[in-house]
């Protein structure tokens, strides 16, 4: 005390080295603890971003979110050979979809919904051809419908929302020639018609067991018909 006492007397202060280092040591503490505080309360409402990219332990892609060509988002994953691909995105109406393709970028498997909000499922080929497609309509309808290789529908399988159930073939043309129901009235029909689209013969079983069965002229005209009890 009676150096520091006569240090001031000559205008000085001599601070001992323990005096300092005590003083570093509460400084940083002091804004550490700041620090700390600060850090804690700062956490980000959001991130905005146009593109995010998720890569595995070598770097490579495996998942990507942003924004397809069409303007809407699109979320992307990949197997490790980048051979087959999911992704769910929002189409051109602006309706969402979940697709699988191949390593060519060809889909798959559709399944989405339709512009009249009815649910779709749809299978392809390697190329990428629709070749099965399935349908619920509004109505609560449901069918199926087979394509061949030049995208034509040939075979069609429904069921009506009051649950009767119909098969029709179709020529290269995509007009009907065959056509097997069953109506609400229980009766089993068998239709086959021409180029046109035109019944030329019906055969059919009521639900009392009744049947029949007419040839028709291109006209529409009965050549012959018969009738079993």
């Amino acid at each position: 005390m009676p150096e520091l006492i006569e240090s001031k007397r000559k205008g000085r202060v001599n601070i001992s080295p323990t005096t300092v280092l005590l003083l570093v040591i509460c400084v940083c503490l002091g804004f550490g603890g700041r620090r700390a505080q600060t850090d804690k309360s700062v956490v980000p409402g959001e991130m905005r971003a146009q593109r995010f990219v998720v890569v595995d332990g070598t770097g490579n892609e495996r998942a990507q979110l942003g924004i397809a060509a069409n303007g809407e988002p699109r979320l992307m994953l990949w197997n490790a050979g980048k051979t087959f691909a999911a992704s769910l995105a929002m189409d051109r109406f602006g309706l969402p979809r979940l697709t699988f393709e191949n390593n060519d970028g060809k889909a798959l498997i559709d399944l989405g919904i339709h512009e009249e909000e009815s649910p779709v499922f749809v299978l392809r080929d390697s190329r990428g051809r629709r070749r099965v497609g399935m349908v619920v309509g509004k109505t609560g309808a449901a069918t199926m419908r087979l394509y061949d290789a030049q995208k034509k529908d040939r075979c069609a399988v429904s069921l009506t929302k009051d649950g009767d159930p119909s098969v029709i073939l179709k020529d290269e043309h995509g007009a009907r020639r065959a056509r097997l129901m069953l109506d609400d009235t229980g009766t089993a029909a068998l239709d086959f018609m021409d180029k046109k689209g035109e019944a030329r013969a019906v055969l059919q079983v009521t639900e009392e067991g009744i049947a029949d069965a007419v040839v028709l002229e291109q006209n529409g005209d009965r050549v012959w018909s018969a009738r079993a009890p």
